[in-house]
C-alpha cells in the first residue's frame, strides 16, 4: 500500500486540529467587547490556517499524491471535497481579514500577539457582506468535515481497505484513528469549554461574586488615626526650614495605574511603566506646594499587545502625536493626613482642570504617598470613536509611592 510522505501526513493532522479548534471557537466565543482576548485569538489562529494551507498546497505539488485505491463516483466526490477544503481554509481566513478590516471599531490585529498584521483596504460598506460570507464559509468547512469523516468510515468499515493508515505516521492505522479521535476531541472541547464561560447566566453570577470579593468601595482617604500618625514629628522634620517647602525625590518602585468601566467586559483595568515628579512640598503648610507630574504615555498598557495598541492609538491616549500628560499643581489643601489639590492636567493636547486627593504616612523625610483621581475622558477626547462607546465616561486614576525629602538651602 502506498501511503503519504511524512510532511503532507504532518500538514494533514496540524491542519485538521487547528481548524476544529477554530471553528469551535469561532461558533461559541462571545461577540463584543467581553470576547477581546478570544477574538484576538481566533484571528491569530486563522492566519496560521492560511499560511499551513499554501504551505500545503506548495508541498502537494512537489509531492504527488499516492493512486487513489477507487475510481468512479466515489473517488470524483472525494476530490471534489478535498478541493473544496483547500478553498474554504483560505477563504475563511481572508473573509475574517476583511471582516476586521472593513469593522467601523479599529482593533489592530498582532499574530499571537507579536506580529502586526495591517488591514485591508476595504470601506465599511462591505463589512456585512464580509461577515455573512465568513460565516457561510464556516458553515462549508462544518459540512466539508462531516462529509470528509464520513467518507474515511466508508473506507474503514465498509470497504476494508484501511485508507487511514495511508494518512497515518509511519503507516500504523491505530496511530492514524487516535489523531481523528484528537481532532474531534479538540473541537468538542473547544466549544463546550467556551460555550460555558461564556454562558451569560454564569458570568452574572461570577461577576456578582467578584463585586463582592474584589471590588469594595475605595476606603475613605481621611481618618483621626492616621491624621493623628501624622501629625507626630512633622515639626521636627522641618522646623530649620520654615519658609522653604522640602524636595521630594520618588523612590523606584512607585504605581500608576487607571481602571474604566465596559458595558460588556466590565472593569478595564491598566497602569503606566514610565512617569516622573518635580515636587515641593511641606506637610505643615500645603499651601506653598509645587508639583509637577509628567507620564510618559507610549508606556500605558492593559496587560494585551493588541488592546494596547489601540489604547495608545488616535482614538485613545493618542500617543503618537502627545508623547505625555502632565499635571501641575501650585497648592494643596490638608485635612489631617489628607491632602486635596487642583491643578491643570494637559492631556491630548488639552488643558482642564483636575483635582487630585493623596495621603500620607511615615514621618519626617520619608514617607509614603497614596492618591487617586477621577478624571472624565470625554473632556480630552479620549475614546470618543466607535471603540470607546460602551466605555463609562470616569476614569479612575490611583497611585502610589515612597519618597524621601531634602531641605532646600537658605
Amino acid at each position: 500500500m502506498t501511503r503519504y510522505g511524512n510532511g503532507a501526513i504532518v500538514l494533514h493532522w496540524a491542519l485538521a486540529g487547528a481548524l476544529a479548534f477554530e471553528l469551535a471557537l469561532g461558533f461559541a466565543m462571545p461577540r463584543g467587547a467581553s470576547g477581546f482576548e478570544l477574538f484576538q485569538l481566533h484571528k491569530s489562529v486563522g492566519a496560521a490556517i492560511l499560511v499551513l494551507t499554501v504551505f500545503r498546497l506548495a508541498w502537494r505539488l512537489m509531492h504527488p499524491a499516492p493512486p487513489s485505491l477507487k475510481g468512479g463516483m466515489a473517488h470524483k466526490l472525494a476530490s471534489a471535497v478535498h478541493i473544496s477544503f483547500y478553498f474554504v481554509m483560505i477563504a475563511i481566513p481572508l473573509t475574517g481579514w476583511a471582516v476586521v478590516s472593513s469593522s467601523p471599531i479599529n482593533v489592530p490585529t498582532l499574530i499571537f500577539g507579536i506580529l502586526p498584521v495591517g488591514h485591508l483596504p476595504i470601506d465599511q460598506e462591505l463589512n456585512e457582506l464580509a461577515i455573512d460570507a465568513h460565516a457561510i464559509l464556516a458553515w462549508c468547512a462544518i459540512g466539508l468535515f462531516i462529509l470528509h469523516i464520513a467518507g474515511a468510515i466508508r473506507h474503514e468499515l465498509l470497504l476494508g481497505d484501511r485508507l487511514i493508515a495511508r494518512i497515518s505516521p509511519g503507516g500504523r492505522r491505530g496511530v492514524g484513528l487516535l489523531l481523528a479521535a484528537l481532532v474531534i476531541a479538540i473541537g468538542t472541547a473547544t466549544f463546550e469549554t467556551v460555550s460555558r464561560e461564556s454562558d451569560p447566566q454564569s458570568a452574572v453570577q461570577q461577576s456578582a461574586g467578584q463585586s463582592a470579593e474584589e471590588d469594595p468601595a475605595p476606603p475613605p482617604l481621611a481618618t483621626e488615626s492616621t491624621a493623628a500618625i501624622e501629625a507626630v514629628d512633622t515639626e521636627s522634620a522641618i522646623q530649620d526650614a520654615p519658609a522653604a517647602a522640602p524636595v521630594w525625590t520618588i523612590k523606584p518602585g512607585g504605581t500608576l495605574s487607571f481602571s474604566v468601566k465596559h458595558a460588556a467586559a466590565g472593569q478595564i483595568d491598566g497602569s503606566f511603566g514610565r512617569w516622573s515628579g518635580n515636587i515641593a512640598f511641606d506637610p505643615e503648610r500645603p499651601e506653598q506646594a509645587d508639583i509637577r507630574i509628567v507620564i510618559d504615555l507610549s508606556s500605558a498598557s492593559v496587560g494585551d499587545p493588541t488592546q494596547d495598541t489601540m489604547l495608545l492609538g488616535e482614538e485613545f491616549l493618542n500617543a503618537g502625536s502627545f508623547g505625555t500628560a502632565t499635571f501641575t499643581s501650585r497648592s494643596a489643601t490638608r485635612n489631617g493626613a489628607n491632602y486635596r489639590t487642583v491643578g491643570q492636567l494637559e492631556l491630548n493636547g488639552t488643558k482642564r482642570s483636575q483635582a487630585v486627593s493623596f495621603e500620607l504616612s511615615g514621618t519626617g523625610m520619608n514617607r509614603r504617598v497614596q492618591g487617586r483621581a477621577n478624571l472624565g475622558r470625554e473632556a480630552f477626547d479620549i475614546g470618543d470613536g466607535p471603540s470607546g462607546q460602551d466605555l463609562d465616561n470616569n476614569v479612575t486614576v490611583s497611585f502610589s509611592f515612597d519618597a524621601s525629602g531634602t531641605l532646600p538651602p537658605n
